[in-house]
Order: structure tokens, then C-alpha cells, then sequence
């Protein structure tokens, strides 16, 4: 392998220059951000991507796309080495109350949308990200953005109304809002704000990326490496010199976006850890797109596979382009956008886990992959249910790397479709799958005999499973009501479905429920070309996605009479006293002040065992450790250590009956 050519950290942060010569490999962006700098804007909440309230924009020159990119993303679970050559841009970088306000952050005070405030800096830092991208965005792009932001006290309503100001139209949305109401003797108002007293938003005056990233390439280019007494991180660029660290070190563990690794138990009880980040292997990230099949890198984002999988369906026909629209509709429900910004689909696929919402549907579209290692060379491997040999185990040698993952179009007589429900109904996006299933049906040229099938399931044991019985018993068969029954029957009886997901029999009915509407689909194209029986007005609504339309809401408010004085506040929209604050990030609370020298935090340590009675505690294990100054526990505590009479009382004394 190449020496490193650097050993320190270099990035940039709100324009200003950082360079950490003695960088933590363990330490995550956000924690750098709060604890180094002193930049708290950016809130740590969750700690694990699920809120967006750490949300940071992340820069960086692009050699594929010979251009800069800006990504929103989760600084909580973001390794502070993947920022090396970049740019980091936070809440407090874009404005205060100090100087100026950004555009973003007036509209979302002023439009009322923010009460504790303590997601404020994640949602206008989402926003800010999107008008980089895009100046002028529609109202489902806006709402696209802040998928992964959550709001636990405002609603979205007035957060969604101030940033549709920056729609074409310039309204809030909101069509009853545009206007008063149709009664004119109404004294109802329906918005607390007048789009035009925002100040217009100009996207020339936005900060540029440091020309130092732009007039040299040394910083994509260059190997870095990090070590610290438990953590190495080591970021190759080419293959080659990847593929030999994967030989060295066979061991170690390859991250993009670090989502999945960040939150495993198993590497965090490692004793040494090595990461290789393969996030700048030029090799991983190329694109090609032909006449039959699109091959992805497997660093290349998911949210980089959306833009090229949404061209490809625009420009193919809606048959030859089913394959890529329906793995376009799933990886829109893989986690947020600021998953998709940094998670790449090559670590998708070798977490190997049975709960994946894209592998299903991958093996039904007869998708390829090649691996490489140093002294193997490289393979060609169908994706197929014996890729994946156990629970988050595959069939790639410890020393061979996935390179690419090929998706061919859909071919001549085929349909596919994909299907996914989530454990969980609380959130529209980013949850976690109950169970999945990616189908395939092939038949005979110019008719409705089966050629060749795949069912492909997940969720229902610890792989994903290929149903091939169920397969071969349909094969040379015609499609129709007969061959459904059976299936059904089949899908019933014939799949064992693990007891550990709970909800056996809801799972098992999913199974026949995908089945169900994929068997329409195929009904309906097969009626359309070769003008059988059409479906049936009750079943059509089986063809169908629900559709997430932009939001629409209406909040009626009295109108503050003409001649009532500036001064009186009854009744008066007023901007929350701290909304400045809460917007630019500079409000402060509790997590947000500083610690004192050698102030010391306390931890809680639990009995493992329940209702275990306390004979002795031997703590010298604990205070061997680095860090750790002393230990209470319940000899140290005055006084008696019981609880109080009264509610000593209530646990023993049991209630008399009542006399009647």
C-alpha cells in the first residue's frame, strides 16, 4: 500500500480553516463541532439519525461529476475523518442575530414555525442545503428535505408555510391563504404572515467553496490515515490500494456512510478497530449506463442512484423502465435524505441483513455484482438468495471487496415489482421494514404461460429467502385465478416464518397481500397487450401507490381590526421572543453550556439481574479505568437508606373490602 500522504485533519468549517493534527478517529462530527469548536447549533438529540436535529450541510468537490456537491447530513453518526478536504457549513455559519439573518431563518421565525425550538437548526439547515441545490424548489421538494427532521411540539404546518415562500409562486402554499376568504364580511384570516416583508432570498450572495479544495486535487487523491490507541481509520483512493489493505488486514471494517457501523454493538466491543473509508475510491464511484443495464460503484450514494434511476425511467419506456422505477419508489423509502446523501449501495447490500428494503427486489431484477480481491482477482456473482449464506453473512471471501452492483432493464415479457410494509405506521418514511418482497414473472412470447418466476421475501427468518418450490410448481402454467389460489396456498403453508418478529400470522397474510397486487399488475399489463379480460373496478385500486400529495392545512385566525394601536398585543401575531435566537442557533440550553474544569459526570450502574438482593459490590474493576475518579454506591449515602414509612405502608398493607 501507498504511504499516507497526510496525517492531519483538514476541512473547513463555516469558512474558516481547521487543521487537527491530532484528530480522535473516534470522535463523530457533531461531538468535534460542539465540543472543539463551540459551535452547539447543531443539537445532539437521538445521537443514532433519527431526528435531523445535528443536521449540518456537507461540501465537496465531486471528480465524477466535475462539480461541487452539498449534502445535508446527520453530523451524529459522521465520523469526523470523512470530512478530510471538505467543507462544513452549520447553523451559525449562515447567519445570527449578531450580523445578519438568513433568509431561512427569518421566514421559519416570522411564520410562527418554532416553539421549543430545539429542532430549528436541523429544519433550516435541511432548507439552507436544498436551496443550495436548488434556488427555487416546488413544494414536494421542500417537504422531500425535511423527511428526516422531526418537530415534537410546533407542527409542521407553519414550518412548511414559511419555507414554501421560496417556491415559484412565492406563496405559502396554502390555497385558502392566497386570499381572504371568499365572505367578505369575514373578520377570519388564515396566515399570521405577509410573504413580502421577508427579505428575498439571492443565491449569489451564498458562501463559496474554499478555492484550496479546488485548485488541487492532493486531498481527494491522497491516502489518510488516523490512528488512536483503540481506532485506525484509513481512507485509500484507488482500488488497488484498497484491495491490499483488505489483504493485510482482513478484518477490517469498510464504511461509507458509517450509518450501519456507528450503532453496531458487536465493532464497539472490538479492542482495536480499523476502518477503511471507501467513500473516495474513484473506482467504487463510477456510473455506467447503457442501452440494457445501468452499473453502479458500490460507493455510490443512494441518493446519486435516485438521480440516474429517475433519468433512466424518463427516458426508457414505462415497460422497459418498470425495473428501474420500482427500485426508484423503494429507495425513496430507505431512511432520509440524509441517509441517502452518505449511505452507499454497496454497504446496503453486504450488511446482508433480511430486513433490507432493496435486496428482494435486486435479486428478482436479476442483478449481478463483481467482487475483487488482491490475489483472487475479480468475479462476476449473481445476486441471488445464495449470495447471502446466514444472518449478515455472505459468500465474499474475508479478503474481497464488492466493486459494483449491474441492473439490467426489464426484459421482453417481464414484470417486476417490489413491496415493502414497516414495523412501525408512526412515520410515513424512513422505518424499519416488517416484511419485503421483490417479484419476477417472465411468460412465453405473446402469451399468458409462465416461463419463469421469482419470489423473492424478506422478513419473514434471519436471510433473505427465494421461494423457489413455489417457483417451479407454476412454471408452464397460465396466468389466472387458478394459479393465484394455488399460490396463496402455497405462500401459507409451505414458508416457515420465524417466531423472533413477532406477529406471525400478520406477516404470513402479508406475504399473500404482495402476492395479491402483484398478481393485478401482471393481470392488467398482460389484458393491455394482449386484450384479455380486463381487471375488475375491485381490484384496480391494487395498481395503485398511495400518493404523497404536498400538505395542505388551514388555521383560521381573527383579523386584527384597522385602527387598533401597534401597541396593543391582543390579538396580534407576535414572532416568539427567542425566535431569532432559536433560529440562528445561538439560544442556549442545558446540553449547551460549557463544562467547567474538571467538572465530572455520574453514570448509573444497574443490577443485571432483577429483583437480585445486593449482598456486596467490588467497584476496583471500574476504578482501574482511564477516566473513571471514584465510585458511590449505597455505604456513602447518610442516613438511613429505606424508603419513607408512608410508602412503606402502601407496599404491605393490603385494601379491606369494602362494607356493605
Amino acid at each position: 500500500m501507498a504511504t499516507p500522504t497526510s496525517d492531519s485533519l483538514l476541512f473547513f468549517v463555516n469558512g474558516k480553516k481547521i487543521c487537527e493534527h491530532d484528530v480522535d478517529p473516534d470522535m463523530t462530527l457533531l461531538s468535534y463541532l460542539r465540543n472543539k469548536l463551540r459551535l452547539r447549533g447543531s443539537k445532539f438529540s437521538c445521537g443514532e439519525g433519527g431526528c435531523g436535529a445535528c443536521t449540518v450541510m456537507l461540501s465537496r468537490y465531486d471528480d465524477q461529476q466535475k462539480k461541487i456537491l452539498h449534502s445535508a447530513i446527520n453530523a451524529c453518526y459522521t465520523p469526523i475523518c470523512t470530512v478530510h478536504g471538505m467543507a462544513v457549513t452549520t447553523v451559525e455559519g449562515i447567519g445570527s442575530t449578531r450580523t445578519k439573518l438568513h433568509p431561512v431563518q427569518e421566514r421559519i421565525g416570522k411564520a410562527h414555525g418554532l416553539q421549543c425550538g430545539f429542532c430549528t437548526p436541523g429544519m433550516v439547515m435541511s432548507m439552507y442545503t436544498l436551496l443550495r441545490n436548488n434556488p427555487q424548489p416546488n413544494s414536494a421538494d421542500i417537504e422531500e428535505s425535511l423527511v428526516g427532521n422531526l418537530c415534537r411540539c410546533t407542527g409542521y404546518r407553519p414550518i412548511i408555510e414559511g419555507f414554501n415562500t421560496f417556491t415559484e409562486n412565492g406563496c405559502c402554499g396554502n390555497p385558502s391563504a392566497c386570499q381572504r376568504l371568499v365572505d367578505e364580511d369575514s373578520d377570519m384570516v388564515s396566515r399570521l404572515f405577509t410573504p413580502s416583508d421577508f427579505a428575498p432570498y439571492d443565491p449569489s450572495q451564498e458562501p463559496i467553496f474554499p478555492s484550496e479544495f479546488l485548485m488541487t486535487d492532493e486531498y481527494r487523491t491522497g491516502i489518510v490515515r488516523f490512528a488512536s490507541k483503540t481506532t485506525i481509520w484509513i481512507r485509500p483512493t484507488t482500488l488497488k490500494d484498497l484491495l491490499t489493505l483488505k489483504s493485510e488486514i482482513p478484518n477490517a471494517v469498510l464504511v461509507v456512510g458509517n450509518a450501519e457501523v456507528a450503532f453496531d454493538p458487536t465493532v464497539r466491543r472490538l479492542q482495536q478497530k480499523t476502518f477503511v473509508s471507501v467513500s473516495q475510491v474513484g473506482e467504487l464511484l463510477q456510473i455506467e449506463v447503457s442501452d440494457d443495464t445501468i452499473t453502479f460503484g458500490s460507493s455510490v450514494t443512494m441518493a446519486r442512484m435516485c438521480e440516474i434511476l429517475k433519468m433512466r425511467v424518463e427516458e426508457l419506456s414505462t415497460y422497459s423502465g418498470q425495473t428501474y422505477a420500482e427500485l426508484l419508489k423503494m429507495l425513496y423509502m430507505v431512511g432520509d435524505c440524509q441517509l441517502r446523501n452518505v449511505s452507499g449501495i454497496g454497504s446496503h447490500i453486504f450488511s446482508a441483513s433480511p430486513l433490507s428494503d432493496l435486496i428482494p427486489l435486486l435479486i428478482a431484477s436479476r442483478a449481478m455484482v463483481t467482487v475483487a480481491s488482491l490475489k483472487g482477482g475479480s468475479r462476476i456473482l449473481h445476486l441471488d438468495s445464495s449470495f447471502f449464506t446466514e444472518y449478515r453473512k455472505t459468500c465474499l471471501k474475508e479478503d474481497e471487496v464488492l466493486v459494483s452492483v449491474s441492473i439490467p432493464v426489464a426484459a421482453k415479457n417481464e414484470y417486476i415489482a417490489g413491496y415493502k410494509v414497516k414495523k412501525q405506521v408512526h412515520r410515513r418514511d424512513k422505518e424499519v421494514a416488517m416484511v419485503i418482497a421483490g417479484f419476477r414473472v417472465i411468460f412465453e412470447e405473446n402469451t399468458d404461460v409462465v416461463k419463469e418466476t421469482a419470489l423473492i421475501f424478506g422478513g419473514t427468518g434471519p436471510n433473505v429467502v427465494a421461494v423457489n418450490n413455489v417457483s417451479e410448481k407454476i412454471s408452464g402454467r397460465k396466468w389466472n385465478e387458478t394459479l393465484f389460489k394455488d399460490v396463496q396456498h402455497m405462500l401459507s403453508t409451505e414458508i416457515p416464518l420465524s417466531t423472533q418478529g413477532g406477529m406471525v400470522e400478520y406477516r404470513r397474510s402479508l406475504l399473500q397481500s404482495f402476492f395479491f397486487k402483484f398478481y393485478i399488475k401482471v393481470l392488467d399489463g398482460l389484458a393491455e397487450k394482449m386484450s384479455a379480460s380486463p381487471v375488475l373496478d375491485s381490484d384496480k385500486s391494487a395498481l395503485f401507490d398511495v400518493e404523497n400529495l404536498p400538505s395542505k392545512g388551514t388555521q383560521l385566525y381573527q383579523e386584527i381590526p384597522d385602527g387598533q394601536p401597534a401597541i396593543d398585543p391582543i390579538g396580534r401575531p407576535v414572532m416568539n421572543e427567542s425566535g431569532c435566537q432559536l433560529a440562528t442557533g445561538e439560544a442556549v440550553y442545558c446540553n449547551d453550556i460549557p463544562l467547567e474544569p474538571g467538572e465530572l459526570h455520574m453514570a448509573l450502574v444497574c443490577s443485571t439481574r432483577p429483583h437480585a438482593k445486593i449482598i456486596s459490590v467490588d467497584p476496583s474493576a471500574a476504578l482501574s479505568l482511564d477516566g473513571v475518579h471514584g465510585y458511590v454506591g449505597a455505604a456513602d449515602v447518610p442516613g438511613k437508606n429505606t424508603w419513607p414509612a408512608h410508602i412503606r405502608r402502601m407496599k404491605i398493607v393490603k385494601r379491606l373490602p369494602r362494607k356493605r
